[in-house]
């Protein structure tokens, strides 16, 4: 464990590359030496050269600095360095050193990541990061760590940076508090933890209940400015942002603050970005995704036939690492399966910049240390020090702006994902999503929560696939009713709780025999077709009209009728769905046996409601019975037109396995093409690898350039003071090496021997 003294202090990683040692002395000029925090400073390293950074910074602060040894416990105002090929991490208070060479080869190496992604862990909200000039994106993910763990991060201002790739990457992700010049960083972190240490967050604590009038005050400024209401997000959270953004924005008082708030619209922006919290990554999680990977995605799939749609919602999916991570994971376990379907993923929202720049799908290089090479090399393009989301990966994604707390859900879902967003919700509003998620999922979906969540109250409608990574299934196919009763924002309408909306309508038996008994006694043929012309119930039938086909089972209605029935029955089913009104077929005559029977035919289409889906009701008796009340029409068809209607079918039928081959054959082409760029990617790839190396080394390079112009200032420095020194000396004096040769001489001693 830390030392006494640092359990609670503030430590500061700072994380620089190529260009950062300028703005390291400026930050240390400025940083005074009591500010009671601990800084880490790490840097891109040669791993052949002895950085002369202690020596350089010692210059520019009067805090302790040192190299880190593997153990050491930090200390408050004290400066610790990294040393060459190793990564740092911190762990309870204790820095360790780990070899460069302990990582995989084949992924690139990001030390400022690691180490700020070690201090989010360890020191929460106690944690301060910085990234100043460099080339890359080394720091970008560090920083987001920081910023989900509560902590503070800050950026060089891109026009002060020698180099800007560092700074404009971390930038470009939105969760930077604060754009500084070096100088400026400094101040404002100091000021901060003074602040903290001289007891001012005390003086007015930020009242965790809802009824705390300045909570309540600050949450209605955002509902009427950023039409945003934080009324159920849990008030602990809303309490320890409000008073980060008051911190960062200069103000000591609560009261104050509130003011400023309602007179900034940047600031309001500020705290609005803040409060979301939009910080993701690919494959969070990464145990949970390979058992989603390995175990439920290849069942699920399994159960589909070729051709269906796959229907995936990510909310909150923030910028898209998620959403793409999930289109990754369903098109190689597809692949894997041999399975031909379409992929439709939604991904959803709350914050419109976020969706925008997920639709946009360019990453920073960073990235390679959550995603495999393999994966990078298949899914994505690199250019201009940016992955790239392949086409093909991003036609399969809608993004959409959604509120999980106002609108309503989408539906027959075969998997959810809601990860990391309840936690920040207060029961009543995750019971209200919750029970949204259940409808929207199509029975025995899948729902993937995060690893501090639950579905809570509704556990029991949900069987758990694997509890230990909040991987759940959907139990029972039944709609629950909605909870709007304690919310303030308008929800979908409350249904009824009843039995949900099925494939194929129930019916109570006592009905069901009752039905068919009337039916009967109108020796009639009574059958109930859904909205695909699927028989799904026959009620009766008494006129014996119905007849099994040889072959494969089918459940079409017109392949169980005679085959004189076929065309009026389909053309009564789109003409009752088109006009909305029963249609009636008299006189309509058939072979049966030795016997030419003659019938009419009525269609009647039912509109469905949220218990059961559109169906038809069709019931087909013999003429002689008594002339029906509404007007019937006679059913012209003659041997012939029947005929040419069958052979127009068969063509069609034809036309269409000739298209469907078509579009087969350029699928194939398009394969081939793909292939070929494939192999032209792979190319690219291998010289934007021997690109890559040959930054990196100049990078280091640069570095070591310029603590030796450093050095040799110093030395040319030191060179003219001895010579000044010399040169106004009275006393003569002659230098000589070793061979007795004349090295320097002052003045003075010309006139004793001829020097010149």
């Amino acid at each position: 464990m830390a030392k006494e003294g640092c359990n609670d202090c503030f430590v500061v990683g700072v994380g620089a590359s190529a260009g950062g040692l300028r703005a390291l002395e400026e930050f240390f000029d400025y940083m005074p030496a009591d500010s009671g925090a601990a800084f880490v400073v790490v840097q891109h390293l040669s791993p052949d050269f002895k950085s002369l950074m202690k020596e350089l910074l010692e210059r520019r602060t009067r805090m302790t600095v040192k190299r880190v040894s593997d153990g050491m416990e930090v200390e408050p105002n004290i400066v610790y360095l990294i040393t060459p090929r190793n990564n740092l991490v911190i762990e309870d208070g204790t820095l360790k050193l780990i070899e460069q060479n302990e990582f995989p080869r084949q992924q690139p190496n990001f030390p400022i990541d690691i180490f700020l992604d070690s201090l989010a862990k360890d020191r929460g909200d106690r944690a301060i990061g910085v990234v100043l000039s460099g080339t890359g994106s080394d720091g970008t993910r560090g920083l987001q760590s920081i910023s989900e763990a509560g902590g503070l991060t800050f950026v060089q201002s891109p026009t002060t940076a020698e180099f800007d790739g560092m700074p404009q990457s971390a930038i470009a992700t939105g969760i930077v508090d604060q754009v500084l010049p070096p100088q400026e960083i400094a101040r404002t972190i100091y000021e901060i933890i003074q602040m903290q240490r001289s007891g001012n967050s005390q003086t007015e604590p930020l009242l965790p209940e809802l009824e705390s009038d300045k909570l309540r005050a600050i949450i209605q400024i955002l509902n009427q400015y950023e039409k945003l209401d934080f009324s159920y997000y849990k008030p602990s959270t809303l309490s320890r942002r409000i008073y980060r953004r008051c911190s960062l924005s200069g103000h000591n008082l609560l009261d104050e603050y509130i003011d400023y708030l309602r007179t900034s619209s940047e600031e309001r922006g500020f705290l609005r970005d803040d409060l979301m919290i939009g910080v993701t990554r690919f494959f969070r999680d990464p145990e949970a995704w390979e058992y989603l990977d390995q175990e439920v995605l290849p069942e699920l799939i399994g159960q589909l036939e070729n051709g269906q749609q796959l229907r995936v919602w990510v909310t909150a999916c923030a910028t898209g690492e998620e959403a793409y991570s999930m289109a990754i994971l369903l098109d190689e376990v597809i692949a894997r399966l041999g399975k031909h379907l379409s992929v439709k993923i939604f991904a959803t929202d709350i914050d419109n910049t976020a969706l925008a720049k997920a639709a946009e799908g360019v990453y920073p290089e960073s990235i390679a240390i959550d995603v495999s090479r393999k994966r990078l090399e298949k899914y994505f393009t690199f250019r201009d020090r940016n992955f790239h989301i392949a086409r093909t990966l991003r036609e399969n994604i809608i993004f959409a702006p959604h509120n999980l707390a106002k609108n309503a859900g989408f539906t027959r879902m075969h998997l959810i994902s809601c990860r990391n967003v309840l936690i920040y919700m207060q029961p009543s509003l995750q019971q209200h999503v919750m029970r949204m998620l259940h409808f929207s999922l199509m029975h025995k979906g899948i729902l993937f929560l995060g690893a501090a969540e639950t579905p809570g109250d509704l556990i029991e409608e949900f069987s758990p696939i694997y509890e230990r990574y909040k991987i759940y299934q959907k139990r029972r196919n039944i709609r629950l009713p909605i909870l709007t009763q304690n919310l303030e924002y308008t929800v979908p309408a409350a249904p009824r709780p009843i039995a949900a909306r099925r494939g194929s309508t129930q019916f109570d038996p006592i009905l069901s025999i009752a039905f068919s008994a009337f039916a009967k006694r109108r020796s009639c043929t009574c059958l109930l077709v859904n909205d695909d012309m699927e028989l799904f119930h026959v009620v009766t039938n008494a006129a014996d009209i119905m007849q099994v086909p040889e072959g494969e089972m089918t459940r079409v209605v017109a392949d169980l009728v005679p085959d004189e029935l076929r065309l009026p029955i389909n053309t009564a089913l789109h003409r009752a769905k088109r006009e909305r009104k029963p249609v009636l077929y008299g006189s309509i005559h058939f072979n049966q046996v030795d016997l030419i029977r003659s019938v009419n035919l009525e269609v009647t289409y039912y509109t469905g409601d949220t218990r059961i889906n559109d169906f038809f009701m069709l019931i087909i008796e013999n003429e002689d019975r008594p002339t029906l009340p509404s007007p019937v029409e006679t059913f012209q068809q003659d041997a012939e037109a029947t005929q040419r209607i069958l052979d127009l079918e068969y063509e069609l039928q034809q036309t269409r396995e000739n298209l469907q081959a078509t579009i087969e054959e350029l699928e194939t082409t398009n394969e081939e093409q793909q292939a070929t760029n494939e192999e032209l990617l792979a190319s690219n790839e291998e010289l934007q690898s021997t690109n890559e190396e040959l930054h990196s080394v100049n990078e280091e390079l640069y570095t070591v350039n310029t603590e030796y112009q450093t050095k040799i200032r110093e030395l040319t420095e030191l060179s003219n003071d001895i010579d000044n020194l010399l040169r106004s000396s009275e006393i003569g004096v002659i230098f000589l090496d070793r061979d007795l040769r004349v090295r320097k001489f002052t003045p003075a001693a010309t006139p004793a021997v001829n020097l010149v």
